[in-house]
């Protein structure tokens, strides 16, 4: 019985640090950088900064460099399109420079 208990112990503590690490992973890709993860690949992207001007918004900066706002939005953790004010600087990922790599 002994056994068996300390057997569910162990099995436990691994579940918990496996969750732990999978929490960390995912949220130290959440900030932006040239490579990210979408799913369980990585892409390699050319990125350029942009200052937003009076009058722009996320979708005609999208327009304008040929990406798409999901992209922007992504790229760049904004979950409200609206939000961004005039002489903020945001990255524009441009494009797949490498194949996907799967990890």
């Amino acid at each position: 019985m002994k056994t068996r208990k300390t057997v569910v112990c162990i099995s436990g503590v691994f579940l918990l640090m496996w969750f732990l690490c999978a929490v960390w992973i995912i949220q130290s890709q959440a900030a932006f950088s040239p490579v990210y993860r979408t799913s369980w690949t990585l892409r390699v992207v050319k990125v350029v900064d942009h200052i937003v001007k009076k009058g722009e918004s996320l979708t005609k900066i999208a327009n304008t460099y040929g990406v798409t706002l999901q992209d922007i939005l992504r790229a760049n953790s904004i979950t409200n399109p609206d939000s961004v004010k005039p002489g903020e600087k945001i990255k524009i990922p441009l494009k797949k420079v490498k194949g996907e790599v799967l990890i």
